[in-house]
């Protein structure tokens, strides 16, 4: 047989066959699971190693509860902490062609200094060293509430263990979050994705 016709024939095997495994690996389509978080054997989720090729659903700056003792108000002088929000990119694909989250969704929130001294200095903040990590698990199937929350102190703690249910976390997403217990409301990407819903 020609090589060239041989090669033809092969390589679009060789994707479907990729494809499956990347499927089977990452995520199950008939339950729409996606399979990628990590557990240690005490069941601390390992810190995903690739957070800087996850999508970015949306940044903000100072947009938080203040912590105890501290009075509430953003300036200048005490813009509070950057927030990056990100989506892990199999789930978001998932997202984006299903218009809802898959069970084993991670999206991260990273809590970012706001950094002092800027060389140059022009108006406006720009981001400093990272603070404190923490990952969001959507799971309806696994977690009381669909969900589960795991915070990793900057870049030491490499795992975290799940944070109680009852925590301020937990209670603010599910009274406060426009979709599934997300903040869609201050993700651009998932507004415009959930515009596009037909219920």
């Amino acid at each position: 047989m020609n090589t060239k016709i041989l090669i033809i024939l092969i390589l679009p095997l060789l994707s479907l066959h990729l494809y499956a495994q990347d499927m089977q690996t990452n995520t199950d389509h008939l339950t729409g699971e996606i399979r990628v978080a990590t557990f240690d054997d005490e069941n601390r989720l390992i810190r995903p190693d690739n957070v800087d090729e996850w999508v970015l659903l949306g940044v903000s700056v100072g947009h938080g509860y203040p912590k105890e003792g501290e009075e509430a108000g953003f300036t200048l002088d005490n813009p509070g902490k950057m927030q990056v929000i990100q989506m892990e990119p199999g789930a978001y694909n998932f997202f984006k062609e299903n218009k809802y989250y898959a069970n084993g969704t991670m999206i991260s929130l990273a809590f970012y200094e706001t950094l002092e001294d800027p060389e140059p200095e022009i108006d406006g903040l720009a981001q400093g060293e990272l603070a404190t990590f923490e990952i969001h698990l959507l799971h309806k199937e696994k977690y009381p509430d669909d969900r589960a929350f795991f915070v990793y102190r900057g870049d030491e703690d490499l795992t975290a263990k799940i944070e109680p249910q009852e925590n301020r976390c937990v209670q603010c997403h599910m009274a406060e979050g426009d979709f599934d217990g997300t903040f869609s409301q201050f993700y651009p990407a998932v507004r415009d994705i959930l515009s596009e819903r037909k219920d």
